[in-house]
């Protein structure tokens, strides 16, 4: 599946490609868990039973098109919507350049790995990212900007809606930048018409905020406050918890936006950025101080993933202008420092496709190419729980692993006791029995271990079916 899932992003692949027949993936508990995601699986499954990844590398790839004409917008609002003048196509090859992985390796060189900070939000939230996600919808975000910047609010609000209605956890920012729309529009020409807009939106929002709430709000508070907890302060602290992300760099993107609030000339602009930027940090600080794992889980700073690129394109949109203005030989000669850097940009991305990928583990790979040769119906593999790109990879279900993970709460505490059971399998502190008794009622026909573990071995009858420098395949039973 490479170069469009690495890491955790498996997990938001692994629904859509088991609707479409990928492998045996359909037999897989996590994949009968509730989907947070149902729009985006419905769509990878289209894309992939049409044409395969090219479908997949298509959705990034028009994502990015997106992303790449509403930051252009954002930093040349007097252009027009195709760059033609030299000033309109330095905004392009900056804005592309930002994000480009040579200008991002050239910068982590030189001591400035936090480059990436100017185009992502806070908490490791990111718009674009290096797999195929729901995230990547949030462009449709930077592009309501646009449209409620412009004066086409109903544009913007269904936008604003399909960010969300892809992907859930744009609830919140989706609202408070479509509210800073309402605002525009009821000034502009008057509250009736913010009104019509409003209703619109609540009715197309509507379907995806009931299937949230009848899948994922457990009516029991201590199962959903003990699932919140794991997910917020165990899984994903580093997306949940202020105390862990908060800190310079998250002050410096704060800044970018304070910064372009103020230096943009249109009202509307400052509105737009203004009204999410001060929600997010309100609704920030009381997460932060009343330590609320439920709260924290709506992730009210996941505007900044909309801002902080948004602020960057103005500013750089305005050092582009005076810089034009006030030293025209300057700028055309930056014009050409710019094409040559793109080119080399373009260059290194095409050769760093070959390249193997950063998190490639070669001993986890020769398990994967065993269990793909050997896959059959009804396999069940218990993995160690770091083999994340397992279920991809073979095609082939698998018991647990840390990344992918369920997101119902009743889910969520069947996901932990598995991670648990795994771990003491790993570390050898599993008794025969436990081990034994997960095996039988769960169906497990194959056993991943460290080649030094002797749990295995010890407590299950079976043969070994592939050893490598690292991890022993052992077949425990028939499959299911």
């Amino acid at each position: 599946m490479y170069p469009i899932a690495g890491g955790n992003h498996n997990t938001y692949l692994l629904r859509g490609l088991a609707a479409a027949g990928y492998g045996h993936l359909r037999e897989d508990w996590l994949v009968r868990t509730p989907d947070p995601t149902p729009i985006f699986s419905a769509l990878v499954a289209a894309a992939w039973s049409a044409t395969g990844r090219f479908g997949l590398i298509a959705m990034g790839v028009s994502a990015a098109a997106v992303y790449l004409w509403a930051l252009y917008r954002l930093a040349c609002p007097q252009s027009s919507s195709r760059p033609r003048s030299a000033q309109a196509w330095s905004c392009v090859l900056l804005l592309g350049l930002l994000h480009a992985r040579l200008v991002r390796g050239v910068f982590a060189a030189a001591g400035i790995p936090w480059i990436r900070a100017l185009t992502s939000g806070v908490a490791e939230q990111a718009l674009l990212a290096h797999a195929l996600q729901p995230a990547l919808f949030g462009v449709l975000l930077v592009a309501a900007l646009v449209h409620l910047r412009d004066g086409r609010h109903r544009t913007g609000m269904l936008h604003a809606v399909g960010a969300a209605t892809v992907h859930p956890t744009y609830l919140w920012a989706s609202a408070s930048l479509a509210g800073a729309g309402l605002l525009l529009e009821a000034r502009r020409r008057g509250i009736r018409r913010a009104l019509v807009t409003a209703t619109i939106g609540l009715i197309t929002v509507t379907p995806i905020v009931v299937y949230v709430v009848a899948n994922f709000v457990d009516t029991d508070p201590a199962t959903a406050e003990t699932a919140a907890r794991i997910l917020a302060r165990e899984r994903i602290p580093h997306h949940a918890l202020p105390s862990r992300w908060f800190g310079a760099v998250a002050v410096v993107q704060v800044g970018l936006v304070v910064l372009a609030t103020a230096i943009v000339r249109d009202r509307a602009t400052k509105t737009l950025f203004g009204v999410p930027m001060v929600l997010a940090v309100v609704v920030s600080s009381i997460v932060a101080v009343t330590g609320s794992n439920r709260l924290a889980l709506v992730f009210p700073w996941r505007s900044s993933t909309v801002l902080v690129p948004a602020a960057t394109a103005c500013l750089i949109g305005t050092i582009v202008r005076v810089t034009f203005e006030r030293a025209p030989s300057l700028a055309r000669h930056m014009l050409r420092v710019l094409w040559l850097a793109f080119l080399a940009s373009v260059v290194y991305g095409a050769t760093a496709m070959g390249r193997p990928a950063h998190w490639a583990d070669d001993d986890a790979e020769a398990v994967y190419a065993h269990a793909r040769a050997s896959a059959t119906a009804g396999q069940l593999w218990w993995i160690p729980e770091h083999f994340e790109r397992f279920r991809l990879a073979t095609g082939l279900p698998a018991w647990v692993d840390r990344k992918s993970h369920p997101y119902d709460p009743e889910s969520v505490l069947e996901w932990r006791r598995r991670i648990e059971a795994t771990r003491r399998l790993a570390r050898g502190t599993a008794d025969c029995a436990e081990i034994r008794d997960i095996v039988r009622r769960s169906g497990i026909t194959h056993v991943v271990t460290s080649v030094r573990s002797r749990s295995t071995r010890r407590c299950l009858v079976g043969r070994s079916t592939f050893t490598g420098p690292r991890y022993v395949v052992r077949r425990v039973g028939p499959p299911r």
